[in-house]
């Protein structure tokens, strides 16, 4: 999404990584999924320079042994820490997410 250049490669990337039934909730608000899409479009096209890193510090998963079949076996939620370096204007926006995977 960051390194998108074009509003087709952004929607493509956004979309590719949101859910069409996402929860998002920022600040303690309620945040419809379009208008996030939109926020993030705006703030990434508003900055000339920056840098993404991103940290997946844990999983929660269902394991082999206390699954009643195969299918219900894997990964049921992974929690994602993103930090956004923008370098002009200089500033900082850090995400801490967590994703349920149903």
């Amino acid at each position: 999404m960051f390194q998108a250049s074009t509003q087709e490669t952004f929607d493509a990337a956004f979309e590719a990584f949101f859910a069409k039934h996402t929860d998002l909730t920022i600040n303690g608000k309620k945040v419809a999924r379009a208008q996030y899409k939109e926020d993030i479009w705006n703030e990434k096209s508003s900055r000339s320079k920056f840098s993404v890193t991103f940290k997946f510090p844990g999983t929660v998963e269902v394991p082999n042994g206390t699954a009643s079949n195969n299918s219900d076996v894997g990964i049921v939620a992974v929690y994602l820490n993103a930090t956004v370096q923008f370098t002009d204007p200089v500033s900082s926006l850090i995400i801490n997410a967590s994703y349920q995977l149903t």
